[in-house]
């Protein structure tokens, strides 16, 4: 599969659905979505498409189209779509919704608190519930990243392939973030926020700042599991492939 494609299922599947959690933990945003009831889509014609589903300050995120979204953002190709998420060039998808305005205008303003997270700056990340929030958001991405490539990617799907039964569990101490991603045995994973229901393997951060350093590539993974601040136990095998889909994702998304 050609790698705009690629991207854009990132983008829009393992990206665009952290919006749900932001919307919910910044005051910002709670602020600007306080009263929405209805959904906001984005949408590759013929591709991937994300909706989030917003509920008197609860807000969802569902990978697939819906019908009639309240305000939707199609874009003609996936390489658009890309455009949009990385800022190269200029992306103006079709807009369904022009009649709800004020919704429009509030959903642009939480794009940016979307934006906020997900570049912050050295200030944003000195408060600790703030970096452990990024990390969880970090994290998500990494995690539904490894699931998407494992179906796209021709090198991820040979290495999921050729991965053992079992789930690895990526945990953060001391009190998370957590989640997990179950491989079926054939090829394919599912990932899930939390712990694994009988985890074959185990990844274990020492902290948030460890988890950052890693995600960040500011500091080396393989120093740190020889410090013992990265463990990883269980399945050794599945941890082996799942992290070299991880190196793919990174390749991907720099």
């Amino acid at each position: 599969m050609e790698h705009e494609t690629i991207l854009a299922n990132l983008h829009l599947h393992a990206v665009m659905p952290n919006m749900a959690k932001v919307a919910v933990y910044d005051p910002v945003a709670r602020e600007i979505t306080a009263g929405w009831k209805g959904t906001v889509q984005f949408a590759v014609l013929g591709g991937p498409a994300v909706h989030l589903v917003f509920d008197n300050g609860k807000a969802t995120a569902e990978r697939e189209k819906v019908t009639w979204p309240t305000l939707g953002f199609t874009f003609a190709t996936c390489a658009q779509a890309n455009k949009m998420f990385t800022g190269k060039g200029i992306a103006i998808p079709m807009v369904w919704g022009l009649w709800h305005p004020m919704m429009l205008k509030g959903f642009l303003k939480l794009s940016k608190r979307l934006e906020f997270y997900l570049k912050p700056g050295p200030q944003t990340v000195s408060d600790p519930t703030n970096k452990k929030f990024i990390v969880e958001l970090m994290l998500n991405t990494i995690v539904n990243g490894i699931a998407i490539l494992a179906r796209l990617d021709h090198h991820a799907i040979q290495l999921g392939q050729t991965s053992p039964r079992g789930s690895v569990e990526f945990r953060v101490l001391p009190n998370g973030p957590v989640m997990n991603l179950v491989h079926m045995g054939d090829g394919k994973f599912t990932a899930a926020e939390g712990p694994a229901v009988k985890a074959s393997a185990v990844m274990e951060f020492k902290d948030v700042d460890t988890a950052w350093g890693v995600f960040n590539n500011e500091l080396d993974a393989m120093i740190l599991m020889g410090l013992g601040d990265i463990r990883i136990r269980g399945l050794v095998p599945l941890v082996d492939n799942v992290s070299g889909i991880m190196d793919i994702l990174s390749r991907y998304l720099a």
